[in-house]
Parts: structure tokens; sequence; C-alpha cells
């Protein structure tokens, strides 16, 4: 308080932390004084060293939603984009005055979290499935014939194309099966998605 109290009287306008501008420091942006990012009461280091490399890397943030999309949440944690917001470092992307954006910004924080995690846990799934060359991991392929048999004890199995061969899976779990080479679905008990009986 006491160096923005001294830039205000020395004439210099200080402007409030913005995701989309301000670094870790305080800094000069045009004649005025951005506020930095350490500045803000519970954001550490590592949040403002992702939002910093996120921004420089892809560019402005597109949204608020977008915002989480790209930065590490690990780091930038709720608490830290708690403070954020209350710090007015998201008004930018609202053209709604402080006092309705921050409380509204705070009400969507938890869903828009939780919905940036659960995207990158799928994705994370996808590219393992992808890096290990298979669909179910820990099962093995069964033979013609034994499908055949398990199928006349009343369990559903499905056929898989990964591409170059085709397996038996039973359907229990929910996991990507290849159709086709070009088709990709995602089945699990209870889906809804019929596929031709196995001779």
């Amino acid at each position: 308080m006491i160096f923005i109290n001294e830039a205000e009287a020395m004439g210099l306008q200080v402007l409030p932390p913005d995701v989309q501008k301000s670094f870790s420091q305080f800094s000069i942006e045009d004649n005025t004084i951005r506020f930095g990012l350490l500045a803000v009461k519970n954001v550490g280091a590592g949040a403002v060293e992702s939002i910093v490399e996120a921004r420089q890397a892809g560019g402005p943030f597109k949204s608020f939603e977008e915002f989480f999309q790209r930065v590490d949440l690990h780091q930038a944690n709720r608490k830290v984009m708690e403070s954020l917001v209350k710090a007015g470092a998201f008004d930018l992307f609202s053209s709604d005055p402080a006092q309705r954006s921050r409380p509204r910004f705070l009400l969507e924080l938890d869903a828009v979290m939780a919905r940036t995690s659960k995207m990158r846990e799928e994705a994370q799934a996808v590219r393992i499935r992808s890096s290990d060359g298979t669909k179910c991991p820990g099962r093995k392929p069964r033979r013609m014939e034994e499908v055949r048999e398990r199928r006349s004890e009343g369990e559903k199995w499905i056929l898989v194309w990964d591409g170059r061969n085709t397996s038996f899976w039973p359907m229990k779990r929910k996991f990507w099966v290849f159709t086709s080479p070009d088709i990709l679905w995602p089945v699990s008990k209870r889906s809804s998605t019929s596929f031709p009986p196995i001779a």
C-alpha cells in the first residue's frame, strides 16, 4: 500500500492486476503502473509462472473458462483463483461493473474448474491408450471360439477394430471401440449404441 500511495502521490496511476497483462512484479504500462500478480494475497510464484507462460505461449486468453483450460491448475488452485477474482484480475472478461461480475465469477469458479479437470483427465486417458497401443488395459483379446462359448452364457461381447486387427472384448466397462478404421465409438454397459451380433 505504501508503494501505491507513493505512486499516486507522484501522479502515477496504478492499474489493477489483470491476467491478460500483469507479470509477477509491478510493471510499467504506457504511463501507468500495472499491479503485479505476486502482490495479490495467496498467489504464489508457481501460479504466476503458469499464467504468464500460458499467455506467452498461446496468446491472450479468450474467456474466463478458456483461461482455466490453459493454465496449470495444480499451481493455480482454487484459493489462488478466488483471490485473483476478488482482486479484479478477471474483470476484463465481463462488461459488467466489478460489483456484479466478480460475484458471478466466484459462483462459476467451482463448475468451471471441475469441467476443466474432467476434460484434462479424459484427454490424458486417451493419450495413454494411444501410446500403449491398447483400448482396454488389463484385458487380453479372446479367440472367436471363446467368444461363442461365453456368449452362450449370456455375456455380451463386442468386436473391436484397432486399425490393424480385430479382436473381441467383454462389454463391461467404458472404453473406446473402433467399429471401423474411421469410426470411433464410446461404449459402455449403459450405452444405447447397437452393434450387429457377433457370428
